[in-house]
């Protein structure tokens, strides 16, 4: 009598030809079997987190793309309010000027030239905010002291900067601007949103972890920013 896997074959010889022999002649081995669903199981929740970190990733580069766009508003409104008037200003300064006596043209002129040192300033303190140049050349606590006092001259909201420890050491480059954008995107929305008249900023070094804190007292009542961690 034949052995039962000849049988078969003899009966299929093409499910022989394709290998169906070996799932007759081999025999299960419990121990192998686990290992071949143990990996299909890894290679099952390995895809499943890939896609998860796909779309993590396309809503991060999502996330970028309406940070940008807010970015460019913003500059774009700077220019508009700040360096575009002062711009519209001069040019109504100086298209009067041939018509004038020499007294109210020498006038002219003066006040063209205080336009113009107004609008180098304007220039100059949008690229200062677009990048501190203090950031690379003095690091972060110096840059935000800088950012703090532009923000009194601007909107007379008083500041305190508290920085831990005093001998606060430089990071690296891209995470002291990361805590700068920080601190300047919640202070921003500060000037906008809230009737503050004086803002805290707390910078925290303790055992390698790096603490962020800022918070606000409005005119009538004290209130807290939600400080970013």
């Amino acid at each position: 009598m034949l052995p039962l896997f000849e049988t078969l074959a003899a009966e299929n010889p093409k499910g022989y030809q394709l290998g169906g022999v070996d799932y007759i002649s081999v025999p299960i081995i419990p121990e192998l079997l686990r290992a071949k669903v143990s990996v299909f199981a890894e290679l099952h929740r390995k895809s499943r987190q890939m896609e998860e970190r796909n779309a993590e990733l396309r809503q991060l580069s999502s996330r970028l793309l309406v940070a940008q766009d807010g970015e460019r508003r913003r500059i774009a409104r700077e220019l508009h309010d700040g360096l575009g008037q002062e711009l519209a200003g001069m040019k109504m300064v100086l298209e009067g000027g041939p018509e004038e006596d020499s007294t109210r043209l020498k006038e002219s002129v003066i006040e063209a030239m205080t336009i113009i040192d107004r609008a180098t300033m304007e220039v100059r303190s949008m690229s200062h905010l677009l990048y501190p140049p203090l950031l690379d050349e003095a690091g972060l606590p110096s840059a935000l002291r800088w950012y703090l006092d532009g923000l009194t001259k601007r909107s007379g909201i008083a500041n305190a900067l508290e920085v831990q420890p005093i001998d606060f050491p430089r990071l690296a480059p891209e995470l002291e601007t990361a805590v700068f954008r920080i601190v300047q995107e919640c202070l921003t929305n500060v000037f906008r949103h809230a009737e503050a008249h004086k803002v805290w900023v707390t910078l925290a070094l303790r055992e390698s972890r790096l603490a962020i804190g800022t918070r606000r007292r409005q005119r009538h009542r004290r209130s807290h920013c939600h400080p970013p961690a």
